[in-house]
């Protein structure tokens, strides 16, 4: 290979790269979401995404600062913003499984907490199970989520109060939401955008002294970390619920 056309070469191969790893990203995503893909092998895919994308990188910039770009700079340009975007976002993933416990059953009664009832049916293929995940996960949130605490509505009934968390389910985007006034039960799934990830909510509704305590339980269907996905939920439904409740 010359010392003229090299670089022009480097700047070719780094621009395929990184539109094959963007197509491998695109598959891996909605190939999972439709069922043409298992989850394991739609980790492998993105995976090799990223490598695929860290070599583009490295491509693009060595050849453009041996000037390579050869008329096709703004292709060049593109390539290198979208493979280091694929990069920088699965950095960020990563980052934030290291930040967060292991686990993907977060609830504000670690004691008894809620129990899936209408959505048991859903979840009887997911690979983790509607059983509460135990002592162990319990205490990993006591330190990571210490704020992820029981909803108290002063002077609101429990009916009122299954009542709002069912309009603040819906404000956050849950779907097949089923309400069981009977049992003081409120159920909901969560459908991630690119994945379709599903992870399921419980709502709680028990009369107190002056009101009502409200407890959420938020779970995955798949996984072992839920990278701070549950907890961040929980929070945003206890939030939809005090505004409903005027609270």
């Amino acid at each position: 290979m010359s010392e003229r056309r090299w670089p022009t070469r480097v700047v070719g191969l780094g621009i395929l790269a990184a539109f094959i790893a963007v197509a491998f990203v695109i598959l891996s995503g909605p190939g999972y979401r439709f069922g043409v893909l298992p989850l394991s092998l739609a980790f492998r895919v993105v995976m090799a995404a990223a490598l695929i994308a860290v070599f583009a990188v490295i491509m693009l910039i060595i050849g453009l600062i041996g000037k390579g770009a050869d008329g096709r700079m703004p292709k060049a340009i593109i390539a290198l913003v979208l493979s280091g975007g694929i990069v920088a976002q699965l950095v960020s993933v990563y980052m934030t499984a290291k930040s967060v416990p292991p686990i993907h059953d977060i609830t504000t009664d670690t004691v008894n907490p809620p129990q899936f009832d209408a959505l048991l049916g859903a979840r009887a293929d997911a690979a983790n199970p509607p059983e509460y995940a135990g002592e162990e996960a319990a205490k990993q949130q006591a330190e990571a989520y210490p704020d992820i605490q029981p909803l108290d509505l002063p002077g609101v009934s429990p009916a009122d109060a299954l009542t709002a968390a069912e309009a603040a389910a819906r404000s956050i985007g849950l779907e097949a939401i089923v309400a069981q006034p009977g049992k003081n039960l409120l159920e909901g799934t969560d459908v991630t955008f690119w994945y379709g990830y599903k992870d399921d909510v419980v709502v709680r509704a028990t009369a107190t002294a002056n009101g009502t305590r409200v407890d959420i339980r938020s779970k995955s269907r798949v996984g072992t970390s839920d990278l701070g996905a549950n907890a961040k939920r929980i929070r945003a439904l206890s939030e939809a619920i005090k505004v409903q409740t005027g609270g």
